[in-house]
């Protein structure tokens, strides 16, 4: 599969020996206007790429307000950082098409993207694969997500 747009221009700064710097503005924790300042802020300090998303509440007119006015006001891609299937927003340029790989309900590994691929489809956003581990402590997503955490000590378990 051919890569779009957002995930060249991520590949064209990696390439060019830079970091990508993306910011996170979670819908949950402020209302869009100030969701919107957040991104400018972001952008001025540099972020090549503002994130939208969270682990909860992050759905419905908030998420597209947030995300359509962060798109009017900001001059780089606008990703989502989707939480679960209702997180897909058509202001958005692409999403993380994510498996939580270390979960142990298959949902969060397949079941999630085999419910939201159409609406992916629907809204023309593009499609970024990710696998997505979480390690201890793992807090929200963790625990959402049902993940078998990682130790941070490197230590295997038996």
């Amino acid at each position: 599969m051919d890569k779009g747009r957002i995930e060249r221009y991520i590949d064209d700064i990696i390439s060019s020996g830079k970091g990508v710097l993306m910011g996170l503005v979670d819908p949950d924790k402020q209302n869009p206007k100030k969701g919107v300042n957040l991104a400018k802020q972001m952008c001025d300090g540099g972020a090549d790429i503002i994130m939208i998303g969270g682990s909860t509440g992050v759905e419905g007119k908030e998420l597209d307000d947030t995300a359509k006015m962060i798109k009017e006001q900001v001059n780089v891609p606008v990703h989502l950082f989707p939480g679960n299937v209702g997180n897909i927003t058509k202001y958005a340029d692409s999403t993380y098409f994510m498996s939580l790989l270390n979960s142990k309900n298959r949902y969060w590994i397949t079941g999630a993207q085999k419910l939201g691929a159409p609406l992916v489809q629907q809204c023309g956003i593009e499609a970024i694969p990710a696998g997505y581990l979480v390690f201890e402590p793992g807090q929200t997503v963790g625990r959402i997500g049902e993940a078998e955490l990682i130790p941070r000590s490197g230590e295997k378990e038996a």
